[in-house]
């Protein structure tokens, strides 16, 4: 069986202290990726197409953007951010040297340049040169030095590839081949200023999500600060940071709800992609193809996500063989098998414990795996209301918020009452399916109160020296408790939310309240209690 198994991209340090360069401890670097014409122009230097033959065998398709061709938006809203560049699957190597070249000499040119820039003659480039620094207190030119970090499974073939392609443009590439755990950490969660010598280019990779019909997330994942997932985004709060002021501008509203109609959505959608692509801090390569193989002697029936196949949710569940017993293998990649810890707090977030996760788990709500709308898994809704008005960018908002709603207190570590006279938005009422836990006692609106309080208490930051706050979970989280404005804890797994979420598509609201039931109460915070 084939389906889209995961998607590949280059990542690129774009660190810059002073203009064009970072400087550490007194020793000047020329960071070429901190020029966007030159990340811009590096979609033009991959040959996506020798990518999906050399690397994948022809078992992938083309990837420009943070959204892949199989997108069902592709062909009315996406394509001609494609089309209108002229970019094709073979890239075109000549383009990429001119823009790179032309960026450069604007540098070498520039006033604001600490140090100098040249081509410097050399034998080994087939170009006849490399692009040169010489640093403010340096006496003589060495050439500029990419470092390219290549984990070691596919991705180091990628990092190859590549790295021949830059010597095309004058760039001399150093390539890092380290198992997962080295890359990430010094890619993802070290600080680009002071790994600057040891990574400018990652070979990065991402599982590929179900059919979800509107999922905005991925202009706004790929391309913007805000979300957590840009150059010093899993970092600490000293590191170097990558801002994205105009891509946070246009794709906020897509994850707030904040939306007049759909077309303002797709308007918004494909806006932030063209401001991603055009920006390049990630530049697509590829989306790959899986295939399970499976006995059709002994399976009878399954459900299968019409994009991810095998891989979704839903197969493992409802697979049935003739026997009742089901055999299945999962194999990992040479290194460090897992990559992120066990753990709701900014874990949980590679590819094996995902799969692992979808099994144990029930979510409140789900995409339908034939067409990617939303719909209730482990929470039923009903009653969604959407009264709002807009006047200009202000919220005019009609919806009473009755008294006897709360909302947790994560500084005091309470519920309080929401003040009087509150207004929302949208409302949705929720009955939650309760059933047994692992140990066999069964859930009951504890479990559910206690997660919500966790979640929101992990995602404020109380003070500086605040123990119960992460950064990326909060990224991620805080921006639906900011909509919420109370909720009303009716009994027996009821629960009505009201908030300013008006994203103009009603399964969308009744998705966006919808707090999961990860664990027990005993296993949570004691002081979120009800």
């Amino acid at each position: 069986m084939k389906s889209y198994a995961s998607y590949t991209n280059l990542y690129f340090n774009p660190c810059s202290t002073e203009k064009y360069t970072v400087n550490v401890d007194g020793q000047y670097y020329f960071n070429p990726y901190s020029i966007q014409t030159i990340r811009y122009a590096i979609n033009w230097v991959v040959d996506r197409e020798k990518i999906i033959q050399e690397v994948y065998g022809g078992h992938a398709e083309p990837r420009y953007l943070g959204v892949g061709l199989a997108h069902p938006g592709w062909d009315d809203h996406f394509a001609t951010i494609i089309e209108d560049a002229g970019l094709t699957p073979s890239g075109d190597i000549e383009k990429a040297k001119t823009m790179v070249t032309e960026a450069m000499e604007n540098a070498q040119n520039d006033p604001e340049l600490k140090g100098e820039l040249k081509k410097l003659d050399s034998e080994d480039s087939p170009v006849g040169y490399w692009w040169a620094y010489k640093g403010p207190n340096e006496d003589q030119f060495s050439p500029i030095e990419i470092d390219i970090v290549e984990r070691l499974d596919e991705r180091k073939q990628i990092g190859t590839i590549f790295a021949n392609q830059i010597k095309q443009i004058g760039l001399k590439p150093v390539e890092h081949a380290w198992d997962r755990s080295k890359a990430m950490s010094v890619s993802l969660f070290g600080d680009p200023k002071t790994d600057i010598d040891d990574w400018k280019v990652y070979t990065g990779g991402w599982l590929a999500s179900g059919a979800y019909y509107y999922n905005e997330w991925s202009a706004y994942q790929m391309y913007a600060d805000f979300y957590g997932f840009m150059p010093g985004g899993l970092s600490g709060p000293s590191a170097w940071k990558y801002k994205t002021p105009e891509i946070n501008e246009v794709t906020q509203p897509l994850q707030s709800g904040e939306l007049e109609d759909t077309d303002d959505y797709w308007q918004r959608f494909r806006e932030g992609l063209s401001l991603g692509f055009q920006d390049s801090v990630r530049v697509f390569l590829a989306t790959t193809f899986s295939y399970y193989p499976y006995n059709t002697n002994e399976v009878t029936s399954h459900v299968e996500d019409i994009k991810t196949g095998w891989s979704d949710i839903f197969t493992p569940r409802t697979i049935k063989t003739k026997d009742g017993e089901l055999q299945a293998a999962q194999f990992s990649d040479t290194g460090a098998l897992f990559m992120s810890n066990w753990n709701r707090l900014a874990g949980e977030s590679d590819v094996y414990s995902v799969k692992y996760l979808r099994m144990i788990r029930d979510y409140a709500v789900i995409g339908n795996p034939t067409n990617g709308i939303y719909e209730p898994m482990r929470a039923e809704w009903s009653n969604i209301r959407r009264d709002v008005e807009f006047e200009g960018e202000n919220l005019i908002r009609n919806i009473n918020v009755p008294e006897e709603a709360v909302t947790y207190d994560t500084a005091a570590e309470e519920w309080k009452q929401v003040p009087e006279d509150t207004k929302a938005a949208t409302a949705v009422t929720y009955d939650y399916k309760f059933s047994k836990w692992h140990d066999g006692h069964m859930m009951d609106d504890q479990d559910l109160i206690s997660w919500w309080a966790f979640a929101k208490e992990w995602a404020y930051q109380d003070g500086e020296n605040d123990k119960k706050y992460q950064g990326t979970f909060s990224g991620q989280t805080k921006p639906t408790f900011e909509k919420i404005k109370g909720v009303v804890w009716h009994g027996d797994g009821k629960v009505t939310v009201y908030g300013d979420y008006t994203f103009p598509v009603e399964s969308k609201i009744g998705a966006f309240y919808a707090g999961g039931i990860l664990e027990p109460y005993p296993m949570g915070d004691k002081s979120c209690r009800w």
